[in-house]
């Protein structure tokens, strides 16, 4: 799943305000706990952080020879 900096960035704001709901564009949350809030922040956090791994493919060549 991919995650936006700006849904991010509304969870924070929920977080820092102890709202367990989160409107972002057209859409509104509810969980459960502050706990799972944290949870998901935290995965978000990470997905937005980790670089974008290019594709990397090696090839290997045998000529047959000696």
């Amino acid at each position: 799943m991919a995650f936006s900096q700006a849904q991010l960035d509304a969870l924070d704001e929920a977080l820092a305000t102890g709202a367990l709901s989160v409107k972002y564009a057209d859409r509104s949350v509810t969980y459960r706990s502050l706990s799972d809030m944290i949870a998901l922040r935290d995965r978000m956090a990470r997905t937005l952080e980790s670089p974008k791994r290019p594709i990397v493919s090696t090839a290997v060549f045998y000529s047959g020879g000696d």
